[in-house]
């Protein structure tokens, strides 16, 4: 686990995969909550320890030496981490999981750099193997072209159209489509999007429930900001993807308390979604 690095938190302290931290991570102090939270996501997620990690890292530096990394996975460990040896061992284990997977979407590295702080390598390829193979949660998701997530956000587009008609209408009059900005929720589990703390509900949601939870937790979100889509104008495109993407410029990680975040997460499950025909 990242955090328990010597030295970690000196030099990452102003990493950008702590852009969202509001306090979620110590620096430098207890972070035992996280760690426990974290040590039974592998069973909530119905992985099978007692198999082989179905996906070998080779540490030998030896024999890596020369292999160049695809650029893609270097730009993304340089846009997560500050220190070299750090980002250069980070990109190693995407490189391995982009092989793993033959392709490589940008929401993986989000992913797989928040499960790194609390969790071993190991558990981490356990984990995204999991998501990224089984029906139940984000298969085809990490594509470069991702057909399965546009396959997705179409669908949410509809649950928008029945759940909130005038939100729908204002974002399709503006061209802003759930294919463009519900990316980040669906691929890269919201991180960036949420603070640390509400991310960890968000993950723990989809464990539990599958790829629904995120269905409910995108009406959730919706719901949290519906007031401000409404009274922004469908030709100022740009506020609206700030507003999509809760950028920190129209809610900042102090909004209402700090209680902003972990309520869109906590009040997703209200959306009884048994009845609609979901993939």
């Amino acid at each position: 686990a990242m955090l328990r690095q010597r030295r970690f938190w000196e030099e990452e302290h102003d990493a950008p995969i702590f852009t969202r931290n509001a306090g979620c991570f110590k620096w430098g102090g207890d972070n035992t909550t996280a760690y426990e939270r974290t040590s039974h996501w592998l069973e909530r997620a119905g992985v099978d320890t007692s198999e082989p990690c179905p996906i070998p890292l080779d540490d030998n530096d030896d024999q890596e030496a020369g292999k160049e990394l695809p650029r893609i996975v270097v730009a993304d460990a340089e846009r997560t981490f500050v220190a070299p040896d750090r980002r250069q061992s980070f990109a190693k284990l995407l490189a391995a999981l982009h092989t793993a997977f033959g392709d490589y979407h940008q929401g993986l590295g989000y992913v797989v750099a928040f499960l790194s702080l609390t969790m071993e390598t190991e558990s981490v390829i356990r984990l995204v193997h999991r998501l990224h193979t089984s029906s139940r949660f984000i298969p085809g998701y990490w594509h470069a072209a991702p057909d399965a997530f546009v396959r997705d956000a179409r669908v949410f587009g509809r649950l928008l159209e029945r759940y909130f008609p005038e939100v729908h209408a204002k974002l399709l009059a503006g061209g802003v489509l759930p294919e463009s900005y519900a990316q980040k929720w669906f691929c890269g589990l919201a991180i960036h999007v949420l603070t640390l703390d509400a991310v960890f509900g968000l993950v723990e949601g989809v464990m539990d429930h599958g790829r629904t939870f995120l269905f409910q937790f995108a009406l959730s979100l919706v719901e949290h900001i519906a007031d401000r889509i409404l009274e922004t104008p469908p030709t100022n495109v740009s506020r609206l993807y700030a507003l999509l993407r809760l950028d920190a410029s129209e809610f900042p990680d102090g909004y209402r308390d700090g209680e902003f975040f972990t309520d869109i997460v906590a009040k997703a499950a209200a959306y009884d979604l048994g009845d609609e025909d979901l993939p």
